[in-house]
């Protein structure tokens, strides 16, 4: 099953997921004995993901790209290999020059390398 990031269509989404925690800070007050803690929220931290995806025609592959770059700062949902929704905000995407490739399995075509900074969101 490919994955997806947003309406974006991939062969191959790779990359380690790093899922937003709790942010507590200490509580410590002179006189008063104990710790407490407050509650900050959660926020994801910042990670990579990789794509990989295979466009028919090379003015199609520039035309992705150019809609990977509009989606920095979109919160989309973010569809892995084996089915989970992540909700997901972008960063950055930086896409590599499209390789044209003459024998897959998809037929002739091209595929776009990128590179996505993201950070869950939770939804």
């Amino acid at each position: 099953m490919p994955g997806y990031i947003g309406s974006f269509a991939f062969i191959s989404l790779t990359g380690d997921l790093v899922t937003p925690g709790p942010k507590v800070e200490p509580i410590q007050r002179p006189g008063i004995n104990g710790t407490a803690w407050r509650y900050l929220g959660s926020k994801g931290q910042s990670f990579t993901i990789n794509t990989t995806a295979f466009i028919t025609n090379s003015g199609d592959a520039g035309y992705q790209i150019n809609y990977y770059q509009q989606s920095v700062g979109s919160e989309l949902a973010m569809v892995d290999a084996i089915g989970n929704t992540w909700y997901i905000y972008v960063e950055n995407v930086k896409s590599r020059q499209p390789k044209r490739v003459l024998n897959s399995n998809l037929g002739p075509g091209y595929l776009i390398e990128s590179e996505w900074q993201i950070r869950m969101t939770g939804g």
